[in-house]
């Protein structure tokens, strides 16, 4: 499932979430609106490890400090925009991503 907004077939069918763009409080509250939607639902929100995080941050952002955040709040995965032309661009600023984000690699 993936968006701001939750329903109730995917908290009782889907088997991830995929935020697009919510920032700070507001992915807090959402993925604890989640978490109650899935307790509600008779599911185990502590089953739910498959949380991926989209326009939360970029090439030029991204750091160790972010993804500890978001990790903190329960995501497993981060997509980062590259903001790339071609494919050695994006290796590049890939790089430099996992460089400042202290990944190993």
């Amino acid at each position: 499932m993936g968006g701001h907004g939750l329903c109730a077939r995917g908290v009782t069918d889907c088997a991830c979430w995929l935020s697009l763009g919510l920032p700070g409080d507001a992915l807090a509250d959402a993925l604890r609106r989640l978490a109650a939607e899935e307790g509600a639902a008779g599911r185990d929100p502590a089953d739910n490890d498959d949380v991926t995080l989209s326009g939360v941050t970029t090439s030029t952002t991204v750091d160790q400090a972010t993804l500890e955040q978001v990790s903190a709040l329960g995501a497993r995965r981060a997509v980062i925009h590259l903001g790339a032309a071609d494919l050695t661009e994006a290796r590049a600023k890939l790089r430099q991503a996992a460089d400042r984000a202290h990944l190993k690699g």
